[in-house]
Protein backbone atom coordinates (compact mmCIF):
# COMPACT_ATOMS: atom_id res chain seq x y z
CA UNK A 1 0.00 0.00 0.00
CA UNK A 2 2.96 2.31 0.70
CA UNK A 3 4.08 1.90 -2.65
CA UNK A 4 0.70 2.61 -3.96
CA UNK A 5 0.39 5.80 -2.01
CA UNK A 6 4.24 6.85 -3.06
CA UNK A 7 2.71 6.66 -6.99
CA UNK A 8 -0.78 8.24 -6.00
CA UNK A 9 1.36 11.53 -4.07
CA UNK A 10 3.94 12.14 -7.16
CA UNK A 11 0.85 11.70 -9.64
CA UNK A 12 -1.19 14.33 -7.64
CA UNK A 13 2.32 16.46 -7.51
CA UNK A 14 3.14 16.47 -10.73
CA UNK A 15 -0.25 17.82 -11.86
CA UNK A 16 -0.38 19.88 -9.34
CA UNK A 17 2.84 21.84 -10.29
CA UNK A 18 2.28 21.35 -13.89
CA UNK A 19 -0.34 24.54 -13.68
CA UNK A 20 1.98 26.78 -11.78
CA UNK A 21 5.02 25.34 -14.06
CA UNK A 22 2.91 27.12 -16.89
CA UNK A 23 2.60 30.11 -15.54
CA UNK A 24 6.37 31.08 -15.69
CA UNK A 25 6.74 31.01 -19.04
CA UNK A 26 3.41 32.86 -19.86
CA UNK A 27 4.63 35.96 -17.56
CA UNK A 28 7.33 35.87 -19.14
CA UNK A 29 6.29 35.77 -22.61
CA UNK A 30 3.43 38.30 -21.37
CA UNK A 31 0.76 35.34 -22.11
CA UNK A 32 -2.60 35.13 -20.77
CA UNK A 33 -3.70 31.43 -19.60
CA UNK A 34 -7.37 30.96 -19.89
CA UNK A 35 -8.90 27.22 -19.33
CA UNK A 36 -11.90 26.90 -21.39
CA UNK A 37 -12.55 23.75 -19.80
CA UNK A 38 -11.60 23.53 -16.28
CA UNK A 39 -12.96 20.06 -15.66
CA UNK A 40 -9.72 18.16 -17.36
CA UNK A 41 -7.69 19.63 -14.17
CA UNK A 42 -10.56 19.95 -11.60
CA UNK A 43 -11.73 16.42 -12.34
CA UNK A 44 -8.38 14.21 -11.64
CA UNK A 45 -7.24 16.98 -9.33
CA UNK A 46 -10.23 16.12 -6.98
CA UNK A 47 -10.33 12.17 -7.76
CA UNK A 48 -6.22 11.93 -7.25
CA UNK A 49 -6.38 14.00 -3.87
CA UNK A 50 -9.23 11.47 -2.65
CA UNK A 51 -7.37 8.49 -3.49
CA UNK A 52 -4.13 9.62 -2.08
CA UNK A 53 -5.75 10.52 1.53
CA UNK A 54 -7.99 6.86 1.16
CA UNK A 55 -4.63 5.15 0.36
CA UNK A 56 -2.65 6.93 3.38
CA UNK A 57 -5.58 5.92 5.71
CA UNK A 58 -5.41 2.63 4.84
CA UNK A 59 -1.52 2.46 4.88
CA UNK A 60 -1.40 4.26 8.11
CA UNK A 61 1.33 6.06 7.76
CA UNK A 62 3.84 7.15 4.76
CA UNK A 63 7.27 6.61 3.49
CA UNK A 64 9.63 9.41 3.81
CA UNK A 65 9.16 10.41 0.02
CA UNK A 66 5.44 10.09 0.17
CA UNK A 67 5.25 11.84 3.24
CA UNK A 68 7.48 14.97 1.74
CA UNK A 69 4.92 14.95 -1.19
CA UNK A 70 1.68 15.20 1.35
CA UNK A 71 3.30 18.10 3.26
CA UNK A 72 4.31 19.71 -0.07
CA UNK A 73 0.27 19.04 -1.90
CA UNK A 74 -0.88 21.14 1.38
CA UNK A 75 0.14 25.07 -0.24
CA UNK A 76 0.09 23.68 -3.87
CA UNK A 77 -3.75 22.60 -3.48
CA UNK A 78 -4.69 25.85 -2.34
CA UNK A 79 -2.30 27.95 -4.49
CA UNK A 80 -3.85 25.85 -7.85
CA UNK A 81 -7.20 25.84 -6.11
CA UNK A 82 -7.31 29.63 -6.10
CA UNK A 83 -5.20 29.88 -9.91
CA UNK A 84 -8.10 27.81 -11.46
CA UNK A 85 -11.13 28.96 -9.98
CA UNK A 86 -9.89 32.66 -10.85
CA UNK A 87 -9.19 31.42 -14.50
CA UNK A 88 -12.56 30.08 -14.22
CA UNK A 89 -15.65 30.73 -12.06
CA UNK A 90 -17.56 27.30 -11.86
CA UNK A 91 -19.97 26.34 -8.81
CA UNK A 92 -19.13 22.21 -9.75
CA UNK A 93 -15.34 23.20 -10.36
CA UNK A 94 -15.60 25.12 -7.11
CA UNK A 95 -16.79 21.90 -5.28
CA UNK A 96 -14.24 19.81 -7.01
CA UNK A 97 -11.34 22.23 -5.92
CA UNK A 98 -12.44 22.09 -2.52
CA UNK A 99 -12.75 18.64 -2.36
CA UNK A 100 -8.95 18.65 -3.77
CA UNK A 101 -7.90 21.17 -1.20
CA UNK A 102 -9.71 18.87 1.89
CA UNK A 103 -8.33 15.89 1.00
CA UNK A 104 -4.62 17.45 0.55
CA UNK A 105 -4.79 19.12 3.72
CA UNK A 106 -5.93 15.79 5.77
CA UNK A 107 -3.34 14.29 4.07
CA UNK A 108 -0.66 15.96 4.76
CA UNK A 109 -1.49 16.92 8.19
CA UNK A 110 -2.18 13.75 9.43
CA UNK A 111 0.53 11.58 7.46
CA UNK A 112 2.88 14.27 5.97
CA UNK A 113 6.55 15.04 7.32
CA UNK A 114 9.11 16.40 8.02
CA UNK A 115 7.57 19.00 10.81
CA UNK A 116 8.97 21.99 10.08
CA UNK A 117 7.63 21.32 6.22
CA UNK A 118 4.51 20.44 7.34
CA UNK A 119 4.07 23.28 9.82
CA UNK A 120 5.15 25.89 7.02
CA UNK A 121 2.55 24.65 4.92
CA UNK A 122 -0.03 25.05 7.71
CA UNK A 123 1.64 28.66 8.75
CA UNK A 124 0.99 29.24 4.64
CA UNK A 125 -2.37 28.07 4.23
CA UNK A 126 -3.57 29.95 7.49
CA UNK A 127 -1.84 33.18 7.66
CA UNK A 128 -1.87 33.76 3.69
CA UNK A 129 -4.73 31.82 1.57
CA UNK A 130 -6.96 31.58 3.88
CA UNK A 131 -7.34 35.48 5.10
CA UNK A 132 -7.12 36.18 0.82
CA UNK A 133 -10.27 33.64 0.41
CA UNK A 134 -12.17 35.87 3.34
CA UNK A 135 -10.66 39.29 3.05
CA UNK A 136 -10.44 39.77 -1.19
CA UNK A 137 -14.32 39.73 -1.76
CA UNK A 138 -15.23 41.85 1.13
CA UNK A 139 -12.22 44.38 -0.30
CA UNK A 140 -12.85 44.22 -4.08
CA UNK A 141 -17.25 43.42 -3.31
CA UNK A 142 -17.63 39.98 -4.10
CA UNK A 143 -16.14 37.20 -5.73
CA UNK A 144 -16.53 38.52 -9.79
CA UNK A 145 -18.19 36.39 -12.09
CA UNK A 146 -16.61 37.53 -15.41
CA UNK A 147 -18.90 37.35 -19.17
CA UNK A 148 -17.74 37.36 -22.62
CA UNK A 149 -20.50 39.57 -23.97
CA UNK A 150 -18.94 40.03 -27.66
CA UNK A 151 -16.04 39.06 -30.01
CA UNK A 152 -15.34 40.78 -32.95
CA UNK A 153 -12.24 39.72 -35.36
CA UNK A 154 -10.06 42.04 -37.17
CA UNK A 155 -10.64 42.47 -41.05
CA UNK A 156 -7.43 40.14 -41.36
CA UNK A 157 -8.32 37.89 -38.58
CA UNK A 158 -5.27 38.00 -37.00
CA UNK A 159 -6.70 39.44 -34.07
CA UNK A 160 -10.40 39.91 -32.27
CA UNK A 161 -12.07 42.25 -30.07
CA UNK A 162 -13.54 41.00 -26.50
CA UNK A 163 -15.94 42.91 -24.59
CA UNK A 164 -16.79 41.63 -21.00
CA UNK A 165 -18.36 42.41 -18.05
CA UNK A 166 -16.99 41.31 -14.20
CA UNK A 167 -20.64 41.46 -12.26
CA UNK A 168 -19.88 41.81 -8.68
CA UNK A 169 -23.05 41.72 -7.22
CA UNK A 170 -24.55 44.16 -5.30
CA UNK A 171 -21.71 46.44 -5.86
CA UNK A 172 -21.92 46.43 -9.59
CA UNK A 173 -19.54 45.57 -11.66
CA UNK A 174 -16.45 46.24 -14.37
CA UNK A 175 -16.59 46.74 -18.54
CA UNK A 176 -13.64 45.46 -20.42
CA UNK A 177 -12.60 45.67 -23.71
CA UNK A 178 -9.63 43.78 -24.60
CA UNK A 179 -8.03 43.17 -27.69
CA UNK A 180 -6.79 39.68 -28.29
CA UNK A 181 -4.84 37.38 -30.34
CA UNK A 182 -4.48 33.50 -29.66
CA UNK A 183 -1.35 31.82 -29.84
CA UNK A 184 -1.90 28.16 -28.87
CA UNK A 185 -5.36 26.56 -28.19
CA UNK A 186 -5.37 23.17 -26.41
CA UNK A 187 -8.77 22.26 -26.48
CA UNK A 188 -8.88 22.65 -22.68
CA UNK A 189 -6.52 25.49 -22.08
CA UNK A 190 -5.67 28.71 -24.60
CA UNK A 191 -2.26 31.06 -24.50
CA UNK A 192 -3.62 34.29 -25.46
CA UNK A 193 -1.92 37.76 -26.24
CA UNK A 194 -4.22 40.46 -24.12
CA UNK A 195 -4.65 44.17 -23.76
CA UNK A 196 -6.96 45.72 -22.25
CA UNK A 197 -7.58 49.26 -24.43
CA UNK A 198 -11.57 50.02 -22.52
CA UNK A 199 -12.50 49.77 -18.91
CA UNK A 200 -14.64 51.24 -16.41
CA UNK A 201 -16.72 50.58 -13.82
CA UNK A 202 -20.27 50.46 -12.59
CA UNK A 203 -22.61 50.85 -9.46
CA UNK A 204 -24.76 48.67 -7.69
CA UNK A 205 -27.52 50.51 -9.53
CA UNK A 206 -26.21 51.14 -12.89
CA UNK A 207 -26.31 48.51 -15.88
CA UNK A 208 -22.98 46.98 -17.34
CA UNK A 209 -21.60 49.55 -20.50
CA UNK A 210 -23.19 48.26 -24.22
CA UNK A 211 -20.29 48.95 -26.28
CA UNK A 212 -20.51 49.08 -30.24
CA UNK A 213 -17.34 48.06 -31.49
CA UNK A 214 -15.97 47.86 -35.03
CA UNK A 215 -12.92 47.55 -36.74
CA UNK A 216 -11.36 50.16 -39.03
CA UNK A 217 -8.55 48.21 -39.93
CA UNK A 218 -6.28 45.85 -38.17
CA UNK A 219 -4.44 48.52 -36.18
CA UNK A 220 -6.93 50.26 -34.80
CA UNK A 221 -10.56 49.65 -33.58
CA UNK A 222 -13.50 52.21 -32.91
CA UNK A 223 -15.72 51.63 -29.05
CA UNK A 224 -18.76 53.74 -29.01
CA UNK A 225 -17.18 56.24 -31.72
CA UNK A 226 -13.58 56.28 -29.69
CA UNK A 227 -10.60 55.19 -31.83
CA UNK A 228 -8.11 53.26 -29.84
CA UNK A 229 -4.81 52.08 -31.12
CA UNK A 230 -4.26 48.33 -31.54
CA UNK A 231 -1.04 47.50 -28.79
CA UNK A 232 -0.57 43.92 -30.38
CA UNK A 233 -0.16 45.38 -33.82
CA UNK A 234 3.88 45.37 -34.24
Amino acid sequence: MKKILFALSFLLFLLQLSFLLMLIPCSILDLHISLTHPLVLCVPMALLAAAVLLAAHKAGEAGKAAAVLLALSMPLSIIDGWLIFMSAVDAFCGLLLTVAVVCCLTAGHLFGSPKALKKAGMWIVCLVFIPLYVLLPLVVGGWGKNTVVQTLDSPSGAYYAEHSNTDLGVSGGKTYGHICQDKLDLGFLKLTRREMVYYNRYGGQSEPDVLQMYWEDDSRLIINGWAYDNPLDD
